[in-house]
């Protein structure tokens, strides 16, 4: 048990700071890393609405254990459309490799014709190849980078001003039901209850991993991007309600044709 082993850690220091973007909400991360009493202390900067569009397209989503191919078609004339639309730098974040091996060889091919310059997260990929990546995303526009949610590319790394202008995240990174996934989520249902248990073990870490990578590209009031959250199941309450603030705030529910009249008329 993870809290009862860092408590013990804990008593060896007179006080702890843990800082961090993602850390809310922070009753439930307490809980977790076994910090029985503390004080918060948050740090807000005010992003102007002219500076956020924060879509939540409807008509998709990753839902399942597999991706059947008439949604797989849905998503490649989705993320088509809005890359034709679009001549920005844009980060196109998959909630597993998994899925991104299925939509992006079409994907791929629709936009073979168009001036878009193409990034590539592999798996394998070595550190010097994704420095010399975000080298090229720095220098060039109208550029396509496709990774991994759960990558390198997603977290701990600032691509701000007009190294990155657009997000869109496909799909939300649940863990797929294996054996492995079922242990540790009964291990976490037995030591907090059936609903914590799966919230703090399945649905927590999903969406943190979803927050993570919309902020890449708004780290200033000065920022100015927009994310589309590809999957409907982001306009759930317990999705919705973990996503970042300034989403939150300014978010709309739209299908394909509404997004890409407001993504027109923000990059105008």
């Amino acid at each position: 048990r993870a809290s009862e082993v860092l408590k013990r850690v804990w008593r060896l220091f007179s006080s702890r700071v843990f800082m961090s973007g993602t850390l809310e909400p922070l009753d439930e991360f307490a809980e977790v890393v076994g910090v029985s009493s503390y004080r918060k202390l948050k740090g807000t900067f005010p992003i102007p609405k002219e500076n956020v569009l924060a879509l939540i397209l409807e008509g998709v989503t990753t839902r399942g254990e597999e991706l059947p191919d008439d949604m797989v078609d849905r998503y490649v004339d989705c993320l088509k459309r809005i890359l034709q639309a679009v001549n920005v730098n844009t980060a196109i974040f998959f909630a597993s490799y998994r899925i991104m091996n299925r939509i992006l060889p079409k994907l791929l091919d629709k936009l073979s014709a168009s001036n878009k310059y193409v990034i590539i997260e592999r798996e394998e990929m070595r550190g010097d190849e994704a420095k010399r990546a975000l080298s090229l995303l720095r220098e060039k526009k109208n550029v396509a980078l496709f990774a991994s949610i759960s990558g390198r590319f997603a977290e701990g790394v600032d691509l701000p001003g007009e190294t990155l202008d657009g997000i869109i995240t496909v799909g939300i990174p649940f863990e797929r039901l294996t054996v492995r996934t079922i242990v540790y989520m009964e291990y976490y249902k037995e030591l907090y209850g059936d609903e914590k248990g799966v919230y703090y073990s399945y649905v927590l870490p999903a969406l943190r991993k979803v927050a993570q990578s919309m902020g890449r590209a708004i780290r200033s009031p000065n920022d100015r991007a927009f994310i589309v959250a590809a999957d409907e199941r982001f306009s759930e309450r317990r999705n919705f309600e973990l996503l970042p603030e300034f989403f939150r705030k300014y978010s709309k529910k739209v299908d394909i044709d509404e997004a890409l009249e407001l993504l027109t008329s923000f990059l105008s």
